[in-house]
């Protein structure tokens, strides 16, 4: 089915039962004002705003423009009732809020791909790979310009450059994998706690600014 929106939707606090549905704008999809809306298995043409919860599940596809607001959170949830949970954004994303990537069962993945544009973790957003139930992966696969915070709490594989500018916590016994050669750019930001950040044969890592280690690995 197909879902278009002329003007701008905020959601209520209803479930909207509609497997492969298309959304389509010219008009923006908002909200919801209160609690956490479920979108599952959709594909997105129109702008979101993430200016209240977003709960995502099964593969979704955002072929627009994406913004969470500052105090909102974008989670992903590997689940049972549809499998691993996959975002797919075409047109990058800048994040005020948190993005979360976890599961609700401990064999369904969670990841969050940005396959044109980049990924801004603007000051004061978070982006978290939780414990949740464990087991199961957490992956990003973006270009990350990250001003915020990147907490991983869980095994987080990346893929793509690293721009930071803010602060990665890597959780002791923890570790953030980049897979394939990067560019690892350190501005301003810090690596705090005592987990592990491993880094693909061959890549790069540029000091903009003075760098002090703190008491994580460096696996390189």
């Amino acid at each position: 089915s197909t879902f278009v929106l002329e003007e701008d939707f905020t959601p209520g606090t209803f479930t909207l039962n509609a497997p492969n549905l298309t959304v389509n704008g010219p008009a923006r999809f908002l909200g919801p004002t209160t609690g956490e809306f479920l979108i599952r298995s959709w594909t997105i043409n129109a702008e979101v705003v993430v200016s209240g919860d977003l709960r995502i599940e099964g593969n979704v596809n955002f072929n627009s423009a994406l913004n969470v607001a500052a105090g909102k959170t974008l989670r992903l949830v590997g689940d049972p009732s549809v499998g691993p949970a996959s975002l797919t954004l075409t047109n990058g994303l800048i994040n005020a809020g948190t993005i979360e990537l976890t599961t609700s069962n401990v064999n369904y993945s969670a990841s969050l791909t940005v396959t044109a544009g980049t990924l801004t973790n603007a000051p004061g957003g978070l982006i978290r790979a939780a414990q949740g139930f464990g087991g199961s992966a957490r992956t990003l696969n973006a270009n990350l310009d990250n001003q915020g915070t990147v907490e991983v709490a869980h095994n987080l594989t990346y893929s793509g450059d690293f721009i930071n500018d803010g602060t990665v916590n890597l959780s002791a016994g923890k570790t953030l994998t980049v897979q394939g050669t990067t560019t690892w750019t350190h501005r301003n930001g810090g690596i705090t706690g005592s987990g592990t950040l491993s880094l693909a044969n061959g890549s790069t890592f540029v000091l903009e600014e003075d760098f002090t280690p703190g008491t994580f690995t460096l696996n390189a």
